[in-house]
């Protein structure tokens, strides 16, 4: 019987982290895909910086619904459902004729994928010992960074050898088939355990807990300072340091993508051993405030020094993966500042903070680039420099400043050891 509830566990866990694989390979798509979106469809930077943030304009709002959901519902038919509107999302994009149903396509994508990290967050809180939360969601996201390396290499090659719109078929494909395996083989809830957690009993309580948790304030500080730190991997890993790297070093696409690409590598080891540790020292704060200011380093290095080395530029993309993964320790502190019944909307709390810096910080990359180019058009496609680049990523170091600050602001004490006052 103990074997059997171990495998279960692993399974649904498994189940969670081949899906957020799944939508970071949607994630990051566009960013092997820029010249030929824009190509196909005739738009510029700031029109693909738009695109992109489709995700996140339906991403962000469903994090609170899908929060309250997790609690009432559990993982299994809301994991299900999402990962079959991502491949229905990857197939309109697919067979998109205009811009606009493009964007269609990628707002679906953003809906389904709005209860993937959510659900890691709550199979891992659920299912595993508390001690084990940093070490889970950091392996969790390890499946999330191969799915965003896939995005960047494996995706790169098929876009070049059978075009982005096949690219996407198969990707929906792959959603469908995904969402069945979630179907018939995810459980609910884990059986045999000798203490279960506590779940929402209904719509009323799960409205209780939100409240509690958008009056602690906490919840505000843990939350903004997720959304700074989480900048350099959404607007510039997950979009602009392709074309960025392609033009300032004179690159391939493909070399450019696997230069970017080392900072999924680093998330991916960085995760695990930083949730890891943190686990052993029971502090969160420390970590975020050295990985922000490491961070902030290498990224400047990258964008703001002259050419260098490709090797050199491989390392530092692969050390800001490391540094950066230390954002994932914001979901725990988010668990444990409030109650228990509540850890799934007080998941999706932060990662709704988080993902509304997707819906302006792509765009406004895109908006400042634009703002300072000639305007100059070779077949179609928009050219910018590097200094048009360096201009619109000024945006990424005052982000990481601001996550510094706010650290010194942060009060990660657990909820069963503070004052306990109820929401009005």
């Amino acid at each position: 019987m103990k074997h059997k509830i171990h495998f279960m566990k692993w399974f649904v866990w498994g189940c969670a982290a081949v899906f957020y694989l799944y939508e970071y390979f949607l994630r990051v798509a566009p960013s092997v895909m820029v010249d030929d979106l824009m190509k196909s469809f005739g738009v510029n930077a700031a029109a693909i910086g738009v695109l992109s943030a489709f995700y996140f304009y339906a991403y962000s709002p469903m994090q609170i619904p899908v929060g309250m959901l997790m609690d009432r519902y559990g993982a299994r038919r809301l994991l299900t459902f999402s990962t079959f509107i991502c491949g229905v999302g990857s197939l309109f994009f697919c067979f998109a004729p205009m811009i606009l149903v493009a964007d269609f396509g990628r707002l679906l994508i953003g809906m389904g994928s709005a209860f993937a990290f959510v659900g890691i967050v709550y199979v891992s809180s659920t299912w595993f010992p508390p001690s084990q939360l940093a070490l889970l969601v950091g392996l969790g996201n390890s499946f999330g960074m191969i799915g965003a390396i896939g995005g960047q290499d494996l995706l790169s090659f098929l876009v070049d050898s059978i075009g982005w719109r096949l690219s996407m078929f198969i990707l929906g494909g792959f959603g469908f088939i995904l969402a069945l395996i979630i179907y018939i083989g995810m459980k609910r809830e884990p059986k045999g355990k000798k203490k279960k957690l506590p779940e929402a009993k209904n719509f009323k309580e799960v409205l209780t807990n939100l409240k509690f948790i958008a009056a602690n304030r906490n919840s505000w500080i843990n939350g903004i300072l997720s959304l700074m730190f989480y900048a350099t991997m959404s607007a510039f890993a997950g979009l602009w340091a392709v074309p960025f790297i392609t033009k300032t070093y004179a690159v391939s696409k493909e070399l450019a993508a696997l230069a970017v690409s080392m900072n999924f590598f680093g998330w991916l080891l960085g995760g695990p051993l930083i949730g890891f540790y943190s686990d052993k020292i029971h502090s969160r704060r420390t970590f975020l405030f050295g990985a922000a200011l490491l961070s902030l380093i290498a990224l400047s290095l990258i964008i703001y020094m002259p050419p260098m080395p490709m090797a050199l530029l491989f390392i530092l993309f692969f050390l800001i993966g490391i540094f950066s993964s230390a954002q994932l320790l914001t979901f725990s502190i988010s668990i444990e500042i409030n109650p228990d019944n509540a850890r799934g909307s007080a998941a999706a709390f932060t990662n709704f903070l988080v993902s509304a810096g997707g819906i302006f910080m792509a765009p406004l990359i895109g908006y400042l680039i634009d703002a300072l180019s000639s305007g100059e058009m070779v077949d179609g496609v928009p050219v910018y420099t590097t200094t048009d680049f360096r201009y619109g990523l000024i945006v990424l170091p005052i982000s990481l400043i601001i996550t510094m600050i706010l650290c010194f602001f942060l009060n990660e004490t657990p909820y069963a050891k503070q004052p306990q006052v109820k929401a009005k």
